[in-house]
């Protein structure tokens, strides 16, 4: 809702400010007076703005370059083929296309830990394996005028924590620790326009995800499976 808002006060200043300013003014100054007040609102919006995140939790905020470029939408404003992984009855809308996208992703991550009887306090950096490439692929094909089919396929997220030092060395652990969950989604999509801007899809989503995790063998005695399996195995 601040997206909204803001621009809207921004307006209403901009007229009271070229009333007081541009009263009686040739029209060389209200040129000069509207760039001037242009250019301070510019920066006014810029330094008020509020940092951007990349992900919500361990998933995207979207799919499709242009969707995480405005924030994950998707669902009701369909831009490009892969807005059918959001929202498959989307399928009907975007025409014929094939359309696909690499996001390059590089989290900062860390750890702090204080206070504790077994060690110092001491902080950790999670950064031991960056950058990570998230594809993304979709392909439309409308069959009719009412009818269109499609697949998606992307990378939907995931989490990753790599420490070189390990922090739960204090407890025992030996080598680098951390964890990996990745996750790719497939959509196949039929969509049908069932009236003019009203339509149905459906869109089975299968899940292809691995895990794993390593350097934390303290933990595993307070694992309910086989405490072998806690941490060091594959994906």
């Amino acid at each position: 809702m601040t997206s909204l808002v803001k621009p809207i006060h921004s307006v209403g200043i901009e007229n009271r400010l070229k009333g007081i300013f541009m009263s009686g003014a040739s029209g060389v100054r209200k040129g000069k007076v509207q760039r001037r007040i242009g250019l301070a609102l510019s920066i006014g919006s810029i330094a008020s703005a509020s940092p951007a995140w990349a992900t919500d939790g361990y998933l995207l905020s979207g799919v499709g370059a242009k969707a995480k470029g405005e924030a994950g939408v998707a669902i009701a404003l369909p831009q490009d083929a892969l807005s059918i992984a959001t929202n498959p009855a989307t399928a009907t809308e975007v025409g014929h296309r094939l359309d696909g996208g690499v996001d390059i992703f590089i989290p900062d991550r860390g750890t702090r830990i204080h206070g504790n009887a077994y060690g110092p306090d001491a902080d950790y950096g999670g950064n031991g394996s960056n950058p990570f490439l998230l594809p993304e692929l979709a392909y439309v094909r409308p069959l009719s005028d009412r009818v269109a089919v499609g697949i998606a396929i992307n990378g939907n997220g995931g989490m990753n924590t790599s420490y070189d030092r390990n922090p739960y060395a204090r407890f025992g652990a030996t080598g680098r620790a951390g964890v990996n969950l990745q996750q790719i989604t497939i959509s196949p999509t039929i969509a049908v326009r069932f009236v003019p801007n009203h339509s149905i899809g459906i869109a089975p989503v299968a899940v292809v995800q691995g895990f794993r995790a390593r350097g934390l063998a303290p933990f595993a005695a307070a694992s309910c499976s086989a405490t072998s399996s806690v941490t060091g195995q594959r994906h």
